[in-house]
């Protein structure tokens, strides 16, 4: 039944980007692809799922778009290429009709719909391509001195790791929070955290500074350590202004939250004080979200595989091996996991069950259910006080949400599939230690009556599983450039 979240409501009313060396796609060749994902995928694999086996929280895709999805899954993440029309007087343009490396012209456009994008804007962050704004986010990504345990922002995101914490809580780390999801690309993902409680990455950033388990610093250490510091005052300045000067008046630590001191401490300072502090923790926010903008990668194996079929480029196709040409088709076709993974990133950007048993010993984690509420009534959501744009796109999507059906618990954001390899242990409590694991469970008979249906039972062979590995192996990045590694100064 949809959940009409009426009391939330209430509450939300109170560069130089590395991806340039990536090749890109000639989207000519796609001239005629007015189609969705969805009847590309059956297209290509009729048995991939029954014909009326509708998917929780499906919608009627629009005919003009490649990606149209769900209202809480967002059009960035899945934006089709932009299907210019072909020079009828160019005599060298490709025949977008014709087959090629065995695939028809639908499969082709399926296949090019999951190559590099354009940058989605965030209006909601004035400052998110500012290389003012990238440099301080830099250095403030990199500044263990933020945090009392002495833990930066690549402590649970190192760049080797594709920006991704090998991090679990499936019994054998002892943490309490979920696996650190990759960073390259946060940028295209209109959701953040695995359940999607935050709307934009520079309202995401704010979460971890102060989690006891993660940084467990507060906004009062933030706002002292920019305004005692030359060189983050005057990037701050330039920005923003000058930051409020952080004196004896002020506690040396304080933050509102479930630790008593500190929250103490928080409720004691004036509204002044309070307002100044949270004006430095959202720019904070909003500086290192300017930073993650240029971790973009878009230039694997993969997508030189895509840059040659959109160029007829017989030779250019050895990028993928045969072992991941054959898990390339198993992905789109029999195994049907291009249904979920999709798009730029290999993420329809919205939340599934994948009908994963309970941890003995763990609470459970209801996911998206109980992320719906925090987001709404999070004051650094897009229609907050805090946004550059409280009355744009980015705040629609929010107010759709009071409509959306929250599903049941247990709903986890589709990861991004590109350095998947990299990102390991995967799915969101990190339970799974190897790729082959991963495949073998989402494809193997349901573990749970709640299994989403669009992840069915699929019989494959050692080998299959082999080639799929192999695929996902071709997504991996050439590394990040070495100028984004460390404070920069």
């Amino acid at each position: 039944m949809v959940q009409r979240w009426g009391w939330v409501w209430l509450a939300l009313l109170g560069c130089d980007d590395p991806a340039a060396r990536a090749p890109t796609v000639d989207a000519a060749i796609v001239q005629d692809a007015v189609i969705t994902v969805d009847s590309l995928v059956d297209a290509a694999a009729p048995d991939a799922r029954p014909a009326d086996a509708a998917a929780p929280d499906a919608v009627v895709a629009d005919a003009a778009s490649l990606d149209a999805g769900p209202a809480d899954a967002a059009p960035p993440d899945a934006a089709p290429l932009d299907a210019a029309p072909v020079d009828a007087a160019r005599p060298d343009a490709p025949d977008a009709a014709a087959p090629f490396d065995g695939h028809d012209a639908p499969t082709l456009a399926l296949l090019l719909s999951l190559g590099r994008a354009e940058l989605p804007p965030d209006p909601t962050n004035r400052v998110a391509d500012d290389p003012v704004a990238a440099r301080l986010g830099q250095r403030l990504f990199y500044r263990p001195s933020l945090s009392p345990l002495h833990r930066d922002c690549a402590f649970c995101h190192p760049p080797d790791n594709a920006f991704s914490g090998e991090l679990s809580y499936d019994g054998a780390g002892g943490l309490h929070f979920r696996h650190a999801p990759s960073l390259l690309n946060v940028a295209y993902q209109p959701w953040l955290f695995w359940d999607g409680r935050a709307d934009s990455p520079w309202a995401q950033i704010l979460g971890p500074l102060e989690d006891p388990e993660e940084m467990d610093s507060d906004r009062v250490t933030l706002a002292r350590a920019i305004a005692d510091d030359p060189a983050l005052a005057a990037d701050y300045t330039q920005l923003f202004g000058p930051p409020p000067v952080i004196d004896d008046a002020y506690p040396p630590r304080a933050r509102p939250g479930e630790d008593a001191a500190l929250d103490a401490a928080w409720r004691a300072m004036t509204d002044e004080q309070r307002a100044a502090i949270d004006g430095v923790l959202t720019h904070a926010g909003k500086a290192i979200a300017a930073f993650e903008r240029r971790l973009v990668a878009f230039d694997s194996p993969f997508d030189a595989y895509l840059a040659a079929l959109a160029a007829r480029d017989d030779a250019g196709l050895a990028a993928l091996s045969p072992s991941a040409r054959r898990g390339l088709d198993l992905f789109i076709g029999e195994a049907g996991c291009v249904h979920c993974h999709r798009g730029p990133t290999l993420s329809d950007g919205d939340f599934h069950d994948v009908g994963l048993p309970a941890i003995a010993g763990r609470p459970v984690d209801r996911g998206r259910v109980d992320a719906l509420a925090d987001v709404l009534a999070d004051p650094r959501n897009a229609a907050g006080p805090y946004s550059d744009a409280p009355d744009g796109d980015h705040a629609a999507r929010l107010a759709d949400l009071l409509l959306d059906d929250p599903g049941t618990p247990g709903r986890f954001k589709t990861p991004t599939l590109r350095n998947v390899a990299l990102t390991g242990p995967w799915l969101h409590d990190g339970r799974f230690h190897t790729l082959a694991d991963v495949i073998r469970f989402k494809t193997g008979p349901a573990q749970t009556a709640t299994r989403d249906i669009l992840l069915a039972e699929v019989a494959l062979d050692d080998g299959q599983v082999a080639d799929l590995v192999a695929f996902l192996e071709s997504l991996t990045t050439q590394p990040v450039d070495a100028a984004l590694i460390g404070p920069g100064d």
